[in-house]
């Protein structure tokens, strides 16, 4: 929908019948002015396999300058190979449906392959540990969103989790400072990268409904 909201062009791909083919979508970055490609790791991966990534070579993208991944973390070696057989560096990124794109390697940024990049524009990023203090960098936690200022106290998130007749905020509080834990271990570098670790409580993520707040621009 940003997209839409910004006048820009989408893209869509209808797959043929069957198996993922990866050289249609090497076909539609030839033979269309498509400037930017998202697509999960998988796709990636697949793309680069040994005969699609030789069909690459002889069918270069037409217009391609920007590639994005979408889904899950996707593994540094995919990032290097695509950079190598397109020119592109894919900017790998962090969001949920409960908070919107909150975590991205962003153009100006150099991209740390591997890393989910850095907290997004008025987003106030934190790892936190099972009680809510926020941790240092190198130290392994909750990735979390702080609540009480910023893009998570403006309806730029969900309100919480709807279980029964509660609503679940997902919060801890630590020393005057409020997080919205999104349920995913990070770490983060000395330089405010972002990495990804692995799920924390995946029981608790058996997708109960959302509660959203209304859009601060409501």
């Amino acid at each position: 929908m940003i997209q839409f909201n910004l006048g820009g062009t989408l893209f869509v791909q209808t797959p043929p019948p069957g198996p993922f083919q990866p050289n249609t979508v090497i076909d539609m970055l030839h033979r269309y002015p498509i400037h930017t490609l998202c697509c999960p790791p998988t796709i990636y991966r697949a793309l680069l396999s040994p005969e699609p990534l030789a069909y690459l070579a002889s069918h270069q993208p037409q217009a391609l300058e920007d590639a994005v991944g979408a889904g899950e973390p996707l593994n540094p070696s995919a990032i290097v190979e695509w950079r190598r057989a397109t020119g592109v560096t894919v900017r790998d990124g962090y969001g949920q449906s409960e908070t919107s794109i909150c975590v991205a390697n962003f153009k100006g940024e150099p991209v740390r392959e591997g890393s989910m990049g850095k907290a997004s524009p008025w987003y106030h990023m934190g790892v936190v540990d099972g009680d809510g203090r926020e941790l240092g960098s190198g130290e392994e936690g909750e990735l979390a969103i702080r609540t009480d200022c910023g893009a998570g106290s403006a309806g730029w998130i969900m309100e919480g989790y709807l279980l029964g007749s509660k609503v679940d905020r997902r919060e801890k509080s630590y020393g005057g400072k409020s997080w919205y834990c999104t349920g995913d271990l990070v770490v983060r570098d000395a330089d405010d990268y972002f990495w990804f670790v692995g799920r924390g409580d995946v029981s608790f993520h058996l997708f109960p409904p959302l509660v959203h707040r209304p859009c601060c621009s409501c």
